[in-house]
């Protein structure tokens, strides 16, 4: 399924005119941008710690190159580290931008600002939520965001957002299989962390990323044709 976003800019002129649509149109580039950014930085992550590991860690465990004696390693160790760190956030901050971003679009998209205008800071996944899903017309678009931040490990990467944004970084940490039983011997991982009352664990970068990407992708693209059937056939 896709999203076409010609056709929602086409219905929002349509509807309510070009200064609604200069509004809305930023907000429907973000959200590809956004999914986009999301891709590159996981992507760059795990080609970074790919090449580290051959270069340094084919015959060698991941000990050696951190303590070892060979200052090129650990130098090298020390500068992928940072790069994966840098790319692992900026990813996981893509991801967790996304519900807020969507809520922007329905916000401009549906002329809420025009009948109930917000805030410019109250405007969110939560306050849409609160605004959209009491209504039969809107209410799958309201159920959207907060599937977004509610669903699937949403809660997980919002605090690992939050904490790393607000308050110290969740650092990224490279796993090494001694056994030889796991597909790939060198694995990034978010460590644990505690946020507000509850204790996050260690996870794998790919078992938190991936399915909450995925899962973001579907929904947004969902949501954004649920958009354009109510702009093209419910009265506003």
């Amino acid at each position: 399924m896709t999203w076409h976003l010609s056709e929602t800019r086409e219905l929002v002129e349509r509807r309510f005119g070009r200064d609604q649509l200069a509004l809305a149109r930023p907000c429907l580039k973000s959200v590809v941008d956004r999914q986009n950014f999301a891709a590159y930085h996981y992507q760059e992550a795990k080609a970074l710690l790919a090449s580290f590991a051959e270069a340094h860690l084919t015959d060698k465990p991941l000990l050696y190159a951190v303590h070892g004696p060979e200052a090129d390693a650990r130098a090298a160790f020390e500068t992928t580290m940072i790069k994966l760190g840098a790319h692992a956030i900026a990813c996981v901050q893509s991801i967790h931008a996304i519900p807020d971003i969507l809520a922007h679009v329905f916000y401009y998209s549906l002329g809420v600002n025009l009948t109930n205008p917000m805030p410019e800071r109250a405007v969110s996944a939560s306050s849409l939520y609160q605004l959209l899903s009491p209504q039969p017309q809107f209410a799958a678009l309201g159920i959207a965001l907060r599937s977004l931040t509610a669903d699937g490990q949403a809660p997980h990467l919002a605090a690992l957002a939050n904490q790393s944004k607000h308050r110290s970084l969740v650092q990224p940490l490279v796993n090494e299989d001694a056994t030889g039983e796991r597909a790939e011997r060198h694995e990034l991982r978010f460590s644990s962390f505690v946020y507000g009352a509850s204790v996050f664990p260690e996870v794998p970068l790919r078992a938190l990323l991936e399915p909450e990407y995925e899962r973001s992708s579907r929904i947004t693209v969902n949501s954004g044709e649920e958009l354009n059937r109510v702009l093209s056939a419910v009265a506003l």
